[in-house]
């Protein structure tokens, strides 16, 4: 549940990924699946939730699904960072199928959310595996529900990378 302390910014910039030709070496990393879609920022203040593009523009009419999972998160006051994919029949991100369903299908809409900025308050300066325990501790843990953690993996990049 979110503390009812501040109200989050309008719009936070999100930080864009560097392509790598190689997997980062070193313990500190953790890694993700990138998924295709579109990057996403909701934004909670109060009863008024947003989805808002990378470039800020605000995409909350075609996201209804997600907007109205955010309702029942409880949740007064946060930023959440994802993307907005579709699933195919194997569970993995179509980008064709994504833009289809914006126009027409957005009941098959899911993001998977990666980071928690606000939580009441600015998290930001948090280590990223704390805002990610919180967004996690945030989200409902239902396989149907629109709003999905992104789970992450530790230990070699290059191992996963192999593997993947």
């Amino acid at each position: 549940m979110c503390p009812p302390l501040s109200r989050p910014p309008k719009f936070i910039a999100p930080q864009v990924p560097m392509l790598s030709a190689e997997p980062p070496e070193g313990d500190g990393w953790i890694h993700e699946i990138k998924h295709d879609g579109f990057r996403t920022l909701l934004r909670i203040d109060r009863s008024d939730i947003r989805a808002f593009t990378r470039g800020g523009h605000d995409w909350s009419d075609k996201y209804g699904r997600v907007i109205d999972a955010c309702r029942k998160l409880g949740c007064r006051s946060a930023l959440i960072d994802g993307e907005i994919i579709v699933q195919d029949e194997n569970g993995l991100s179509d980008f064709a199928a994504l833009r289809a369903a914006i126009e027409g299908a957005s009941h098959r809409l899911v993001m998977f959310a990666f980071d928690l900025l606000w939580l009441g308050n600015d998290l930001r300066r948090l280590p990223l595996i704390e805002r990610r325990e919180k967004l996690r501790s945030l989200l409902p843990k239902d396989q149907r529900c629109p709003l999905q953690f992104s789970e992450h993996w530790d230990g070699s990049g290059a191992a996963l990378f192999k593997k993947a």
